[in-house]
């Protein structure tokens, strides 16, 4: 497809996962559990499920934002993510954001939210967060990269559970970008291989 693809299903379900799938946007206005495969990029367009809601693409990019009020939220990419839009659940859902060997990379305006759900970001590169919420944990993998602030975001991290940042080849915050968290109650752990001026 490649204009813009609308989909509304009211409280049925939407499964689209033919790995040959080449959509160049999407946006939900209705739907119960949804699941997206984009064998190529993928843009979300402003989308709202009443269930799950998960994504498969090449690259992945959030333009609008996309909210669950009953599931999940799950998001994959086999390479990048970049997240200019907010990303919600509800409750105790979580919320998960993969990029498998590239990045992602958050405006600094944009939020990801959950009620008590944990928050889970890995990538295969760097992890650049805008803001995460949540009165669960929340859990950000650098796997070959550094955990990093987006210039111009407010608190970069809000938690109520144990949390880890952890940066595998490079630094958890920096200098002129330092990384701003509050997690309480619970503890946080920091893990990095790399120090820039002593920091982290």
């Amino acid at each position: 497809v490649t204009g813009v693809t609308t989909l509304v299903a009211g409280a049925n379900d939407i499964t689209l996962t033919n790995g040959g799938n080449n959509f160049t946007s999407v946006g939900i206005t209705s739907g119960n559990n949804v699941s997206l495969t984009d064998g190529n990029a993928l843009t979300l367009n402003a989308s709202n499920v009443s269930g799950t809601f998960s994504a498969n693409a090449g690259d992945v990019t959030v333009g609008g934002a996309v909210a669950s009020t009953g599931g999940a939220v799950s998001l994959t990419a086999s390479n990048s993510v970049t997240q200019s839009a907010n990303l919600s659940a509800v409750g105790t859902n979580n919320v998960t954001v993969t990029a498998t060997t590239g990045s992602i990379t958050m405006a600094p305006g944009a939020t990801t939210t959950s009620g008590t759900g944990a928050i889970n970001y890995t990538a295969g590169i760097n992890v650049t967060l805008g803001s995460l919420t949540t009165g669960g944990a929340v859990n950000v993998l650098a796997n070959g990269g550094s955990v990093l602030s987006a210039v111009g975001s407010g608190t970069n991290v809000t938690a109520s559970a144990a949390s880890t940042l952890q940066a595998f080849n490079g630094v958890v915050g920096a200098q002129a970008a330092p990384l701003t968290v509050n997690v309480n109650p619970g503890t946080l752990s920091i893990r990095a291989t790399t120090a820039i001026a002593g920091i982290s």
